[in-house]
């Protein structure tokens, strides 16, 4: 459980504070984590995996909140919270590509505007590695829609006050060199 002072930092971070731990994150970049559930993602351990590549493993969350909820997870650990935006750049918008892919596979059509694809923002999410949640609508009840509140921004700003980040809204913040976190960005 984070500190309450974590929290604050994670909610209000600095520009010193978006960087502060990028040579930690980098250290484990190109492998795993033991004990990280998303490094071992494999159907022995109860994974129904839809879409793997060289970089990315999609499967079918266990306890889905819409008629298709997938997760699409980096294979090599990027798991530093604050930082995973900044050192996953390149990865993220890999993900965008995937997610699409791995719900065209699925066998039901999904026109845009039936698709979610999002992550929530930590430390705010339940597993410390990086996964992108991936919706297929529509929720399958009003409750579990309320854990993926989107935020739109104004004035510059491409997200509000959500635990919650959509893809495109990633993807914008990222493009400007900004830093993801709940407060607005």
């Amino acid at each position: 459980m984070p500190s309450f002072l974590s929290l604050i930092r994670t909610c209000f971070g600095t520009e010193r504070e978006k960087w502060g731990h990028l040579e930690d994150a980098l250290k484990l970049d190109g492998v795993t984590k033991p004990g990280c559930i998303f490094c071992d993602v494999e159907p022995g351990k109860g994974f129904e995996i839809v879409l793997q590549t060289s970089n990315l493993v999609v499967f079918r969350d266990r306890n889905p909140a819409a008629a298709e909820h997938l997760l699409v997870t980096p294979k090599r650990h990027i798991g530093k919270y604050k930082d995973y935006w900044i050192v996953a750049f390149n990865t993220v918008q890999e993900m965008k590509t995937v997610a699409h892919r791995a719900l065209d596979s699925t066998g039901v059509h999904f026109p845009p505007e039936a698709r979610r694809l999002g992550f929530h923002i930590p430390p705010l999410n339940s597993v410390m590695h990086l996964h992108l949640h991936v919706h297929g609508l529509p929720y399958k009840s009003q409750r579990r829609q309320l854990k993926y509140p989107i935020a739109l921004g104004s004035g510059g700003i491409s997200k509000g006050w959500s635990w919650f980040v959509t893809m495109d809204q990633a993807i914008e913040i990222l493009e400007h060199g900004r830093n993801i976190r709940i407060s607005p960005c």
